[in-house]
């Protein structure tokens, strides 16, 4: 096996980290370089959308625009987050074998480096939550998501708080469906989530916290990473990758606003928000017919295929919004074919919002 390799970026920029991230992904995916751990800190603050969320539920844009937080979506899904210099993102990228699934290379992950490297650090009172939380108390001290990348690799990343967050950018920038927090019992951003230097009372230099994570890796995985740097040949491509991670198309490709901005007169459009173990937000175009016209779905969730949220609602178009069964068979259809894998979640958390958007829908077309 070769070494892992351990990149340390604490200066990047948000820009780095969305192009660098699906770069180094694809890169181990196809075998052209070793397992990957990349530690970043950005320069500025900015606002990551969850690769399945519309844009438009949980940001202000016009705020982002106005206080000049860049906005851009991840390649992975969870929700959206700002990030910046009061915390680490992480971006992992390993082999398929390395693991028996991904609850066991979370819980590695998380609770064997990332957490022992915090009780380091001096926070004694943190713990894992299944799955691939870190909390202190009801607070997210940091989280990790993980999903299949192709066949062979494995796409994972989170983030970490070395410091507490500027609450008066993200007050600015969010706007989170009450949905979302309904199962939480913190409503304020300062209850629901804390930092290394909130629970040790001191400011924790980024470096200590960086090298109790190799510590710790060692000790988890059996092998210390090596510290190295982008090849040649990564940032050869970076420039290609810009051109699609940090596009206008990309960053508002789940957007009701712009996927729905033009709605034909007599058709209805339903909406409905549904939480589950995740959020799951659906919003159905029925024709004069009471036919279904278009479909979008997003919201937090984590899946396999990537696009597989899209794939199962692809054929809907066409069928009699107020046929239930219909629909809930073509759905299942749909989800065994392309192998539809929902983590913590089932079909029937994404088939009863769009029916229940289709009902909402036909309501408005009488």
């Amino acid at each position: 096996m070769k070494p892992w390799r351990i990149i340390y970026w604490p200066n990047a920029s948000p820009l780095d980290y969305i192009v660098t991230r699906p770069l180094v992904n694809d890169m181990r995916a196809e075998g052209k370089i070793s397992d990957t751990l990349v530690i970043y800190s950005t320069n500025l603050y900015f606002v990551a959308v969850g690769r399945h969320i519309n844009i438009d539920d949980d940001i202000d844009i016009e705020s982002c625009r106005r206080i000049g937080v860049e906005i851009f979506r991840k390649i992975g899904g969870g929700g959206s987050g700002i990030w910046g210099p009061n915390s680490f993102q992480f971006a992992f990228a390993f082999g398929q074998d390395l693991f028996p699934d991904m609850e066991e290379a979370l819980r590695v992950m998380c609770s064997e480096v990332l957490l022992r490297a915090a009780w380091r650090i001096g926070v004694a009172e943190a713990y894992y939550k299944h799955i691939g939380d870190l909390r202190v108390g009801d607070r997210k001290l940091g989280a990790l998501a993980a999903l299949p990348h192709g066949t062979d690799c494995v796409n994972m990343g989170g983030f970490l708080n070395i410091d507490d967050l500027d609450i008066s950018i993200a007050s600015t920038v969010f706007k989170t469906p009450a949905e979302k927090f309904s199962d939480k019992a913190a409503k304020d951003i300062q209850d629901y989530a804390t930092s290394l230097r909130r629970e040790t009372g001191r400011e924790i230099p980024k470096v200590d916290y960086f090298n109790a994570i190799v510590d710790e890796f060692e000790t988890a995985i059996g092998t210390r990473p090596e510290l190295g740097k982008l090849s040649e040949q990564e940032m050869a491509l970076y420039d290609r990758y810009r051109e699609r991670f940090a596009s206008e198309e990309w960053t508002y490709s789940k957007s009701s606003l712009k996927h729905f901005a033009s709605v034909p007169e007599g058709y209805g459009l339903g909406l409905n928000r549904r939480k589950a173990r995740k959020l799951v937000t659906v919003y159905v175009l029925v024709d004069r017919e009471g036919k279904i016209a278009d479909v979008m779905i997003s919201g937090d969730y984590f899946i396999s295929p990537i696009d597989g949220d899209d794939q199962i609602v692809r054929d809907l178009i066409g069928i009699d919004a107020g046929d239930a069964e219909a629909i809930g068979r073509r759905m299942r259809d749909a989800s065994e074919a392309v192998g539809f894998e929902a983590m913590m979640m089932d079909i029937e958390d994404f088939l009863i919002p769009v029916t229940e958007a289709c009902r909402k829908a036909l309501d408005q077309i009488g």
